[in-house]
């Protein structure tokens, strides 16, 4: 009996609690600290127009708070923004069981609210020193629907993924390989050649899904 109390009361020195994650004490904005190299890199390669560069940071914040908003309603933890340079940005959250009816409204969150400003701002024009309503319209339409269109990793090829594909593992690697080769001809066609970078994370996402479907037939 005393030996069996002198081992616990080793146990509890040697392993002491483990300490409690609480998502609620964290910033959920500290990634905004990306925002800095984003904009040196996009101020550089554009000459440090600062019209141009205030508006895409601004349609792109615009839409990661779209997505940001709709997971706190939704009570997903540990959300945050992220700045990607040269490619836009990116909210990230964590929930256990988020429902395909979250996680599609999540997804439609981000382009939906710059797609309808861009439409109101286009029927209801104003003119600004250091704006045109109009130009700022065609942006946000364009950027949020070109992001809504049916290819991953954007928003419309996840939100087809998870509303058909995302059980199915041969249309997974399917539309996997739509979307890199779609990716790469956009990319080469329109000579933005850093988005190759996008195709490259989706061949590796490829891979990942090679070698989990592996490991289930082992």
């Amino acid at each position: 009996m005393e030996q069996e109390t002198i081992l616990n009361i080793r146990d509890e020195k040697t392993y002491p609690p483990k300490p409690v994650y609480d998502p609620q004490v964290m910033n959920p904005w500290k990634n905004l600290i990306s925002l800095l190299p984003f904009l040196l890199l996009f101020g550089m390669i554009y000459n440090w127009n600062i019209n141009l560069l205030s508006m895409i940071t601004g349609i792109i914040l615009l839409h990661e708070l779209g997505h940001a908003i709709a997971m706190k309603i939704f009570k997903y933890t540990d959300v945050s923004i992220l700045f990607i340079p040269l490619l836009g940005g990116a909210a990230t959250g964590e929930k256990l069981e988020a429902s395909q009816k979250e996680e599609c409204i999540v997804l439609l969150s981000g382009p939906l609210p710059g797609m309808i400003l861009g439409m109101l701002l286009w029927i209801f024009p104003f003119e600004l020193d250091w704006m045109n309503s109009n130009k700022l319209a065609v942006y946000l339409v364009v950027i949020n629907g070109f992001n809504l269109l049916p290819i991953l990793p954007l928003d419309g090829g996840r939100l087809v993924q998870n509303l058909y594909f995302k059980n199915n593992d041969t249309i997974t690697r399917i539309f996997l390989f739509v979307s890199i080769g779609a990716l790469m001809y956009y990319s080469i066609y329109a000579g933005e050649y850093t988005l190759l970078i996008l195709p490259f994370f989706l061949v590796l996402q490829l891979i990942n899904h090679f070698q989990a479907m592996k490991l289930k037939k082992n």
